[in-house]
């Protein structure tokens, strides 16, 4: 729970004096639209708002409830029970206050349907390619706020959620509202661990389609973070796993491995010695790797993987463990195609319980991994340029100071605005001005080394990191003076561009746009990454104020 201050700072819907017995001094009325009792049923007692608590929020009914008045206040997210026996995700806010003259505590509560706060997205762009996504994903793709709240879904979910019949009708829900409380209570409690600050939650899950038929989901959970690091939202992928649990389950029931039972999955099956070769194959395996059963057979298994020894190191581990193990790797074709694999694999034994090798099936995750990859791009790089953006820039500088202080080897930042940009969106619209952006780009990633970092933080501006200066701080100011009037003269140089239009003919551009640049060179020792920041930013004023086409330096400590 974050502390947002010490005081009251908002209007509370319902007053608890702490004190042993405890007792409700005041609600209001909008208590009945959230959990569905009377303000008079909590006044009299009849109900009380601990007894309304999930189970599984106990850690946070341990903080609300106690006599400590540290911490005096803060936000938190907690589920509690309808008078019609559902559970209602619910956005919170505390604030604990004592009496100095009674030394009683008064627990101030703000309590609000987390439904009730969810967000529409609001860039059409990107609205358009989600919905593209959503419509066609094989996978269960979601996306929520930091209530729970669904704020995306794939088209697949609605097979599996109830009542619904396209992903938009998810929009606005939480779990409990489309799935059974047990299943709810799984996926809140992975989803606990994403907002406590884990990079990735995961777990194998049990799902139930709207038939009835029970499924497994390898169920992974992200966190997604603004521009200053803070989690304020989280994505998931679920890959429906069920033929690869059947399958590990009907292989656990069999005294051995038959070879119908390989042959009859769509997916690669291999079954692989204690010493690494492979036994037995289906054509399944013969498909992704382009070799006949008969090569594969007596093979070692690793040849087939673009990376042999971590292929060897995953096999050991699930050798060692006796027991099912998961593990992603990438399969070559003989044509050269990779394709991705997520490999489950279980170890066999003898009758006399010696291990003797490892069954492995594999689900082919290649477009998973595109996905994941695509969303990994999106979330640190500028669509435009491909060039970082801020939040990938925040990191890299973050790691570049702690570096300089071990090290005290010296950094620079060089903060840069084009000095004549608008003109020419203005005369000839974005789609010109797009193309000079991104031919700024290239000219800057140009004149740096491929350690250094060149990054766009949005319209016209842009920031070059170096790293890995020098020692001296001399020299490391020579450097960049150096390298920063590089980039100088390259922004000078005239933009030419050849505009296609349709059904016209194409006309040539030629525009002079120079660039107005700041520098800052630090080795870490004083001023905080945002000071960096800003005493470049401040460089870069100082060189638009002298005329523009001009570099300006200052030097931390």
């Amino acid at each position: 729970m974050n502390d947002p201050g010490s005081s009251v700072q908002f209007q509370p819907n319902i007053c608890i004096s702490l004190p042993s017995p405890m007792s409700v001094l005041s609600v209001t009325d909008s208590f009945y639209d959230l959990l569905g009792f009377a303000a008079d049923d909590f006044l009299s007692g009849k109900i009380t708002l601990p007894s309304r608590i999930h189970a599984h929020d106990q850690d946070i009914a341990e903080v609300l409830f106690s006599t400590e008045i540290e911490p005096a206040s803060g936000r938190f997210n907690i589920r509690l029970r309808h008078a019609d026996g559902r559970i209602r995700c619910v956005k919170g806010q505390y604030a604990k206050t004592i009496n100095s003259i009674s030394n009683t505590i008064t627990l101030n509560l703000l309590l609000l349907d987390a439904k009730s706060l969810s967000q529409q997205q609001g860039n059409q762009t990107m609205m358009v390619n989600f919905k593209a996504m959503m419509e066609n994903s094989d996978d269960y793709i979601y996306f929520k706020d930091i209530n729970h709240v669904f704020t995306g879904a794939s088209q697949t979910l609605v097979s599996i959620t109830a009542p619904s019949e396209h992903w938009t009708d998810l929009i606005g829900q939480t779990d409990y509202d489309v799935f059974s409380e047990a299943l709810a209570d799984t996926y809140y409690s992975l989803e606990k661990q994403v907002f406590a600050g884990i990079l990735v939650a995961h777990e194998v899950q049990e799902i139930l389609d709207n038939d009835g038929n029970k499924g497994w989901v390898d169920n992974r959970k992200y966190p997604i973070r603004n521009d200053d690091g803070e989690i304020i939202s989280l994505f998931g992928i679920a890959r429906d796993i069920t033929k690869l649990k059947l399958s590990e389950e009907s292989a656990k029931a069999a005294s051995q491995y038959s070879r119908s039972l390989i042959e009859a999955s769509l997916d690669p099956l291999i079954t692989i010695s204690a010493e690494g070769k492979i036994t037995d194959a289906n054509t399944a395996t013969e498909k992704v790797t382009g070799v006949d059963r008969d090569s594969l057979i007596g093979s070692d298994f690793a040849n087939y993987f673009t990376n042999p020894e971590e292929a060897r190191k995953s096999y050991q581990q699930a050798f060692s463990q006796g027991s099912v193990t998961d593990y992603s790797l990438a399969i070559r074709h003989v044509s050269g195609k990779i394709t991705n694999v997520l490999y489950n694999s279980t170890v066999y034994h003898d009758t006399n319980g010696k291990a003797l090798g490892v069954f492995a099936a594999a689900r082919d995750i290649t477009e998973r991994k595109k996905l994941e990859a695509a969303l990994h791009q999106q979330a640190l790089y500028d669509e435009l340029t491909k060039l970082p953006n801020r939040r990938l820039l925040n990191d890299r500088l973050s790691q570049t100071i702690a570096a300089s202080k071990r090290s005290h080897i010296y950094g620079a930042l060089m903060f840069m605005d084009l000095d004549n940009f608008k003109p020419l969106n203005d005369k000839h619209g974005h789609e010109v001005g797009d193309m000079l952006l991104i031919e700024t780009a290239n000219r800057l990633t140009s004149c740096v080394r491929e350690i250094d970092t060149v990054a766009r933080l949005g319209g016209d501006e842009f920031v070059v990191l170096l790293n890995k200066l020098n020692t001296d701080k001399t020299v490391s100011t020579s450097e960049s003076v150096i390298i920063a009037e590089k980039i100088r003269t390259a922004l000078s140089e005239p933009y030419v561009f050849k505009v296609h239009h349709t059904g016209k003919q194409d006309n040539t551009v030629e525009h002079c746009c120079t660039g107005s640049i700041g520098v800052i060179v630090f080795n870490g020792t004083e001023g905080t990454q945002k000071d960096i920041i800003k005493w470049a930013d401040d460089s870069m004023y100082e060189a638009k104020e002298a005329g523009r086409n001009q570099v300006r330096l200052s030097v931390e400590g």
